[in-house]
């Protein structure tokens, strides 16, 4: 499992580092990656690693969402020079997908394939590594995929299941509020989702940044089964103060 890091610039042209989250340190390895085509979102983007980029650079793929307009890109460390936009409807999923890779709110790598969901709870898997065919293919959807005021978070779960969290919201006149949450693990086989009641001794951390899953027990001041949460990027175009965060009992719903 790859620990979440922050890819940030260096000041140089292209150079970036990476800082690891874990142990609060910067890498000591600068990477190239193009800024060009980033420009274009006010809001940012979501950057994902798909590997260590020190023990293993030659297999690590970057992930950017453009957190305004939910479009996709990817980039692979010391094989590409400019980024790709992945097609928002690609042709061997457009009779089954209604959103495919738009509106798209994170992705998770697993194996060695990569998996984005959307706002409609659908989730792709795709192989970025040759650089040639994504084989792209829907997976699956998860509950209430028409539900307007539901967030998405994927990640790698416990012995290598792909968790999904849905995060339900209300929107106020003057602020934004999380009202519940629920966890799902993928059934590869039959494309189904099977909700998880419990997180038994692990903790998940969720937000703009890369969703994690950690074990409670490595980690002082947190409580295992939790979800800890705050305040993310919206896509319904109103901007609430940034109050929406705390801490949700899975086993006992309650916060």
């Amino acid at each position: 499992m790859t620990a979440p890091m922050l890819l940030f610039n260096s000041g140089k042209k292209d150079g970036w580092n990476f800082y690891d989250l874990i142990t609060q340190k910067v890498l000591n390895i600068q990477v190239n990656v193009p800024r060009k085509q980033l420009v274009g979102s006010s809001k940012g983007c979501k950057a994902t690693v798909s590997a260590d980029p020190i023990l293993d650079a030659n297999d690590c793929i970057v992930t950017v969402i453009h957190l305004e307009s939910g479009r996709l890109a990817y980039f692979r460390l010391g094989k590409d020079t400019t980024w790709t936009y992945i097609e928002e409807r690609p042709d061997e999923i457009v009779e089954k997908a209604l959103l495919g890779f738009h509106m798209v709110e994170e992705v998770a790598s697993l194996g060695n394939k990569l998996y984005a969901v959307n706002s409609y709870s659908e989730v792709l898997s795709f192989d970025a590594t040759t650089g040639c065919s994504l084989n792209t293919k829907l997976v699956g959807r998860g509950c209430e995929p028409d539900a307007n005021d539901i967030k998405h978070y994927i990640f790698e779960g416990e012995n290598n299941k792909l968790w999904m969290v849905q995060r339900y919201l209300k929107f106020e006149k003057d602020k934004r509020v999380t009202k519940k949450f629920r966890v799902f693990e993928l059934n590869f086989q039959t494309a189904e989702w099977t909700e998880k009641k419990t997180l038994d001794h692990v903790a998940l951390f969720l937000g703009n940044n890369s969703s994690v899953l950690l074990l409670a027990a490595e980690l002082v001041g947190f409580e295992s089964n939790c979800i800890y949460f705050n305040h993310d990027f919206d896509y319904v175009g109103i901007y609430y103060d940034e109050n929406d965060f705390g801490v949700y009992d899975v086993e006992d719903q309650c916060f």
